[in-house]
């Protein structure tokens, strides 16, 4: 589960504005009941994951971990207090008294794909503002096309669930980890650039994150149920400071002007986000009729 763009700009707004009015939330937002993102509640197994400034869940859990998503825009219970806009619950997989289990993979490059960079209007860095007789004019405008980055993206992964003790306790476990490369080249020997028989250069950069996630559920009685829940992501960023891409057009880049020594820092940061852990009793109702 995770938010994207969303509207007619950029992003959904964050509370500070209306949905779909400003770029206020970036690339995220949805609008659930006309509301704002930041009014939404988002929960994995019914844990708040919602960023506390732009409301957005931090949490990604990835589709084959997922069993049931709810989402509630009306008649919001006072537990969801915190939720003006709407609710989405994400309800994770879980074990029973048979095996069950997957094994699957996914894959996407930048050939499936249309150019994910924007086109940016920008003053042609090239030249400069002319004097007139009642001022000075602005240098040349351009639209600065960008050439697609090489991108690649597995995201293989293995779901697993049963009795661990049959009709009392089941098991569930999932492991999904996601291999991204991507790969961009800078042309220095282009006019303006540095030159020096440097030619093509290229920069990548490795990303690696490690979806995991168990669950343990026990039936006390058949009206009583208590589990927990363990989610956790572990990413790992490798490889070089990415400078602006080459134009598709043949403008000018200015990155080209940069010496590479500057983007080949060898990179490599580990990022442990927090594991989130849930546990909750459920007593089902007794219904007489």
């Amino acid at each position: 589960m995770g938010n994207n763009s969303a509207g007619g700009y950029s992003g959904n707004g964050t509370g500070g504005s209306s949905p779909g009015s400003t770029a206020n939330g970036g690339n995220f937002g949805f609008s659930v009941a006309g509301g704002s993102d930041s009014e939404n509640s988002y929960l994995v197994e019914g844990q708040e994951t919602a960023n506390l400034i732009g409301g957005y869940s931090h949490t990604s859990v990835p589709f084959d971990f997922i069993d049931q998503v709810e989402i509630k825009n009306s008649g919001i219970s006072s537990e969801y207090g915190g939720a003006l806009g709407g609710v989405v619950n994400v309800i994770m997989k879980k074990g029973s008294n048979g095996y069950h289990g997957s094994v699957f993979t996914q894959f996407e490059n930048d050939a499936m794909d249309a150019n994910q960079i924007s086109t940016v209007a920008r003053y042609n860095p090239q030249s400069s503002q002319t004097p007139m007789s009642w001022g000075t004019t602005d240098p040349a405008f351009q639209e600065y096309a960008a050439k697609k980055d090489k991108t690649s993206d597995v995201f293989p992964g293995f779901t697993f669930g049963g009795p661990i003790w049959k009709d009392r306790i089941f098991g569930f476990i999932g492991f999904n980890p996601e291999f991204n490369d991507l790969e961009r080249g800078v042309n220095y020997d282009q006019t303006g650039g540095l030159g020096g028989g440097l030619g093509l250069v290229n920069f990548s950069q490795n990303t690696q994150t490690y979806y995991t996630s168990a669950r343990l559920d026990f039936e006390v009685t058949k009206k009583l149920r208590v589990y927990a829940s363990w989610l956790y992501q572990l990413q790992k960023l490798a490889g070089e400071g990415l400078p602006a891409p080459d134009s598709s057009t043949g403008l000018f880049n200015v990155s080209s002007t940069v010496d590479p020594s500057a983007y080949s820092h060898g990179v490599a940061i580990r990022l442990r986000t927090p594991q989130s852990m849930w546990a909750r009793i459920t007593a089902l109702p007794r219904v007489s009729f």
